[in-house]
């Protein structure tokens, strides 16, 4: 998974070699698009962490332990 400085420097670099308004605006395109996904994977990871975290957390508590509720 690339880094997003090696993302963002990646795209300094292709930009510097487009020829027109387009080819930049498509390279910058991709580029948003895959910090996009990064993003998204990002939060599926964070996600999936919280929800390891909330299962060992719920095997700790005592059987019966009330939640605050009455």
């Amino acid at each position: 998974m690339k880094s997003e400085v090696e993302l963002w420097t990646e795209l300094a670099t292709k930009l510097s070699s487009t020829r027109s308004f387009r080819d930049a605006l498509g390279t910058y395109q991709q580029c948003v698009t895959q910090r996009m996904q990064m993003a998204a994977e990002d939060g599926r990871r964070m996600s999936d962490e919280y929800q390891r975290f909330l299962q060992k957390f719920t095997r700790l508590l005592p059987n019966g332990w009330q939640t605050g509720r009455t």
